[in-house]
């Protein structure tokens, strides 16, 4: 069974075995059934939450904007004892997040139910060998993401969302993991606990925190998080601006 990553095609568990996989992209299911924006940047705007207006200006403009939700998301996953919970940990019933450890332990991913394998790290965090997962009745999926402040995380949604929803429909469970279990998985599993529970970004995220512990430290990938809370109405109440003031950097 071949390794498929998303920057070239979803992997092929989720068609039709007479059929070619689903293409990622613009035109992927994902893009429709979560509503993706896949416009340029420059263009009028992020969707129904207002978006970012033309050029350089309007971009620092929604930036300002944003500037109470990016500081009161920073101090919320920065909060904490710094405890750790054992992993993988349960985000929603059908998505866990962990570690590459998580994705090693086959027969404890067999005991929590676990039928689809979503690793976001690429090759430096392949858990198990792929036709092992197979052996195990496991979907498998393979994102080749960065774990850096100025990297486009929000590009691997379009592969990810099918894959999880095929998971969640079947009656299974996603195992969503990376390396350390905490920034480019934890993107994957804030965002899909945003939009499939529709809940206010720092109700998400003050949820993923209290299930992970530490999670979402990279500040590029809070920040991504906020854009798409933007696009879906899910931004919630503007926090206080002494909040913002008190606690911001």
């Amino acid at each position: 069974m071949a390794v498929e990553d998303d920057q070239s095609r979803v992997d092929q568990s989720l068609a039709d075995p007479q059929q070619s996989a689903a293409a990622t992209g613009p035109d992927d299911p994902a893009a429709e059934f979560y509503g993706l924006d896949y416009s340029d940047d420059d263009g009028d705007g992020g969707g129904d939450g207002g978006g970012a207006g033309d050029g350089a200006g309007g971009r620092a403009s929604e930036a300002a904007r944003l500037e109470p939700w990016r500081v009161a998301v920073r101090r919320t996953l920065g909060g904490g004892d710094g405890s750790e919970p054992a992993l993988p940990c349960q985000i929603l019933p059908h998505l866990l997040l962990g570690d590459l450890a998580s994705a090693a332990c086959l027969p404890a991913l067999v005991r929590l139910g676990v039928t689809h394998v979503l690793n976001a790290a690429g090759d430096e965090a392949r858990g198990a060998a792929t036709d092992a997962y197979a052996r195990h009745g496991m979907r498998y999926l393979q994102l080749g993401a960065m774990d850096v402040v100025g990297y486009e995380m929000g590009r691997h949604w379009a592969a990810a969302a099918p894959f999880i929803r095929a998971a969640r429909e079947a009656g299974g469970r996603c195992l969503v993991h990376c390396a350390a279990g905490m920034n480019r998985s934890g993107f994957v599993a804030a965002t899909e606990l945003l939009l499939h529970s529709r809940l206010p970004v720092l109700e998400a995220v003050t949820r993923l925190r209290a299930a992970r512990g530490v999670v979402l430290l990279n500040e590029g990938f809070q920040r991504q998080l906020i854009e798409i809370a933007r696009d879906h109405n899910l931004l919630g109440a503007t926090p206080p601006l002494d909040h913002a003031q008190c606690h911001g950097p």
